[in-house]
């Protein structure tokens, strides 16, 4: 039977969040320099960023999404049965840390800057909800 706890819940679940967060990385990356090629735009990084609600933007928000839901997945796999505190401190944090990292270049409204620092912090407490609501549930 393998150990539980908050630590390595969190400590797990931030793991998955950085290795997912790379992954992105590379991936919008990757996107920024093909949309920059088809505008034929001579610098293909720009800023590394998508204008708001462009077909970039909202690719690369359901990537975080799914990367935030498989790290959400890790933090509720490795912490107690049945337990919020890991996830709930994870969303927390990340929700802190994207907070932080607002981008003041770009204008963008209330609405699209409420969905850009909460995408991440609601796709752990949904990967968090799935793993419970399909693992934990099935063990009882």
């Amino acid at each position: 039977m393998r150990k539980r706890s908050f630590i390595r819940g969190l400590s797990a679940g931030i793991v998955a969040k950085l290795l997912c967060t790379a992954l992105i990385v590379l991936a919008v990356v990757g996107m920024t320099h093909l949309d920059a090629a088809a505008q034929n735009v001579p610098d293909p990084l720009r800023d590394g960023r998508f204008p708001p609600l462009s077909a970039g933007w909202v690719a690369s928000q359901l990537l975080v999404l799914v990367g935030a839901a498989l790290s959400g997945f890790a933090c509720a796999h490795w912490s107690r049965p049945g337990s919020w505190t890991a996830p709930i401190g994870l969303a927390v944090l990340w929700l802190v840390w994207s907070t932080a990292k607002v981008p003041d270049a770009q204008p963008m409204g209330l609405g699209l800057v409420v969905a850009w620092v909460s995408v991440s912090s609601l796709g752990i407490l949904l990967g968090a909800y799935l793993y419970q609501r399909r693992f934990e549930a099935s063990a009882t």
